[in-house]
């Protein structure tokens, strides 16, 4: 993505954030659907804008044909562990710049993070909120394929997807991108 595009993808982004409103019980029965109860209890201890950003990306994955289960599960969940270390609205931004200007350095912030709540922890949460959300999904009877894509869900892939996990995880990596 281009700089400028991605510069006007982390306004939007951030507008979301900022206007982020209760889902409506329409969005609350899909994903009863999805979810059982245990998971959708978990789900619903994220912040606002965490399940409306995972509700866009679950119905991209359907508007473009897709319905696995453990797929569209993991959509709703991929970002659950961020429940461990509540973020702030300045969190990502100092992330997305930090990565950029400093990526090595913010990958060392990342893995020398004290704790959830030093000045480390945007960076501790980037890197560490898929094995907390995995590890969140698995102890709520999640499928494995859907704690795996969970935690494999900011791991890029590389070359052919061979396997069904790979494949849905480049699904799972492409629609979380659009949102």
């Amino acid at each position: 993505m281009e700089t400028s595009n991605r510069a006007v993808y982390r306004v939007w982004q951030f507008w979301q954030l900022v206007i982020a409103q209760p889902l409506e019980s329409e969005d609350e029965a899909e994903i009863a659907v999805i979810l059982n109860p245990d998971e959708l209890e978990l789900f619903f201890r994220q912040h606002i804008s965490e399940q409306q950003h995972a509700v866009r990306v679950m119905r991209t994955l359907k508007e473009a044909g897709h319905d696995d289960v453990e797929l569209l599960a993991a959509a709703l969940l991929h970002d659950v562990g961020k429940i461990e270390a509540r973020s702030k609205w300045w969190d990502r931004p100092v992330v997305v710049l930090g990565q950029t200007l400093l990526p090595a350095q913010s990958a060392h912030w990342a893995s020398r993070g004290k704790g959830k709540d030093d000045w480390h922890r945007p960076f501790v949460i980037k890197k560490c909120h898929p094995d907390w959300g995995a590890a969140a999904a698995a102890s709520c009877g999640s499928s494995p394929l859907t704690v795996s894509l969970i935690r494999r869900h900011q791991e890029r892939l590389k070359g052919n997807q061979q396997s069904k996990e790979e494949r849905l995880l480049a699904l799972l990596q492409w629609a979380d991108d659009q949102n």
